[in-house]
Order: C-alpha cells, then sequence, then structure tokens
C-alpha cells in the first residue's frame, strides 16, 4: 500500500516537472521571438538610415529605437 501511494505520489511529481519544464520552453521561445522580432525591427531602421544617407538625406538616429 505504502509502495502504491508512493508511486503515485511520484508519478504526480514527475507530471508538475514536466509541466513546469514546458512552461519554461514556452516561455523563452517566446521570449526568443521577441528578440528576433526586435533585431529584425533594428535592422530594419538601420537599412532605413543607410538608404536615406546615401541618397543626400539625413535620417535620425532615433530610428534606430523606435
Amino acid at each position: 500500500m505504502i509502495d502504491a501511494a508512493s508511486s503515485i505520489v511520484g508519478n504526480r511529481m514527475q507530471l508538475q516537472r514536466e509541466e513546469v519544464s514546458m512552461s519554461i520552453m514556452k516561455s523563452r521561445m517566446r521570449a526568443e521571438q521577441a528578440m528576433a522580432q526586435i533585431l529584425m525591427e533594428a535592422a530594419k531602421n538601420v537599412e532605413q538610415i543607410a538608404d536615406s544617407s546615401s541618397s543626400g538625406t539625413q535620417g535620425s538616429i532615433i530610428d534606430i529605437y523606435a
């Protein structure tokens, strides 16, 4: 009886650990996706600044942080 109860508790704890691990992985993936999006936006802004400065129009450095 004690072995069965111990096994049930152990399985439940394992499931909880797996759920927490999955939640952490999902959060990390969302954070990485957000960072990739920010970097892509920054790259677009830098490209716009480079294009406008090569055409003679002065871009604003503030665009990089928008």
